[in-house]
């Protein structure tokens, strides 16, 4: 084995380390901070090569300080009367996706999390499989607390508790199953495009996954994923293959989420009520924000604060941040990178993942190495 696949082998492992600690909830923000920069510090000890910044990465980065510091400070002061500083620790984790993208390439970073994502799923399955038969058994995991319950976890595979009973819902190593979901869709994009588009195994193993976590976004997601990279024909032939189990699960996943998700839910009445008040607010607060204090003392405490990227950076900086960053998003994908565009921005309106240091990796240009032939004709 060449130097340079040893070198990527590395690269590799602290990057999916760094998903790991970014999604866990197992780490609180301190300490993902603290986390994430340490393996940032490894990381360029081993990805030696040479560090060029490119002016729209530099834009972009100083676009980012100026809001997320100045201009957060500055709606502090107006609306409150006093400083959060806040707003600076969501910079260094934006400046640590932006020191991880000048030395990760996408192809390596895509890698990265199919090897956490399998290593995972290859042993969480089947604990979460055996807790489904037999809840008692979760009860033999860690505790931890996430969310103001306590829940038990295998490290890589947490078990939501929820009245005393398990969640039937599979989490993997996130904090929730939406979060997870996010890193899912993208191994399942990044898996499907070097298999020759087709389904192997691993991307079965993924699709199993992302069905048990009963994720609204990730089945969606992973719906259109299997559209846009699998022929249509192959497509439809597994679908007439599976048909008299999809049937079956499909119907009483559909039941699911109108009852317990979508309009008419319990669950979208609370989401719903937090994006009325914010449409509510006078045309400047909505446009502009009102930082991070006013969020953090006025917002937050009255429940009416965002469960997603969407609306609490809105409602903290207001939409023409949200907009930018999602700016940052569009120029920074190429082309056949456009199903990874559309699961980030999508998670935009399902989780809170704007500032995490491997979302922000996606607001730079940083290294393409490879691009991933999605043709329909190859």
């Amino acid at each position: 084995m060449n130097n340079s696949r040893i070198n990527d082998n590395k690269i590799q492992f602290l990057t999916a380390l760094l998903i790991f600690v970014s999604i866990s909830p197992l780490f609180d923000i301190f300490h993902k901070l603290i986390a994430s920069a340490s393996v940032v510090a490894v990381l360029y000890y081993y990805a030696s090569n040479d560090f060029t910044i490119k002016f729209r990465d530099l834009i972009i980065l100083i676009i980012s300080l100026f809001f997320l510091v100045f201009y957060g400070f500055t709606l502090d002061l107006i609306f409150v009367g006093e400083i959060s500083f806040q707003g600076v620790g969501f910079f260094i984790f934006v400046l640590i996706g932006f020191l991880i993208s000048q030395k990760v390439t996408r192809e390596n970073f895509l890698l990265a999390n199919e090897k956490l994502v399998g290593f995972t799923l290859v042993i969480g399955l089947p604990i979460y499989a055996i807790c489904y038969i037999y809840p008692e058994l979760s009860r033999y995991g860690f505790s931890y607390s996430y969310g103001g319950f306590t829940h038990e976890t295998f490290i890589i595979l947490n078990i939501l508790i929820i009245d005393e009973s398990p969640l039937q819902r599979f989490c993997g190593f996130g904090s929730e199953p939406g979060l997870t979901q996010i890193f899912y869709l993208l191994a399942l994009f990044s898996r499907i495009s070097r298999s020759n588009r087709r389904i192997d195994f691993f991307s079965l193993t993924i699709i199993i996954a992302i069905f048990f976590s009963r994720s609204t976004f990730g089945i969606f997601l992973a719906i259109y994923v299997l559209a846009r990279l699998i022929p249509l024909k192959i497509l439809f032939g597994y679908i007439i293959i599976l048909s008299p189990i999809l049937f079956f699960t499909l119907i009483d996943e559909l039941n699911y989420h109108i009852s317990e998700k979508l309009v008419g839910s319990d669950s979208f009445a609370l989401r719903y009520d937090r994006y009325l008040n914010f449409f509510n607010s006078d045309v400047l607060s909505i446009i502009l924000g009102n930082g991070n204090s006013y969020y953090l003392n006025f917002t937050a405490p009255f429940n009416f604060g965002g469960w997603d990227s969407f609306l609490q950076v809105s409602q903290r900086y207001g939409l023409i941040f949200v907009f930018l960053l999602f700016a940052f998003l569009i120029i920074n994908t190429k082309k056949d990178h456009i199903p990874v565009l559309f699961i980030i921005l999508l998670a935009f309106f399902s989780q809170s993942i704007s500032f995490l240091p491997v979302i922000a990796y996606f607001y730079f240009s940083g290294k393409y190495t490879y691009v991933y032939n999605l043709s329909r004709d190859t």
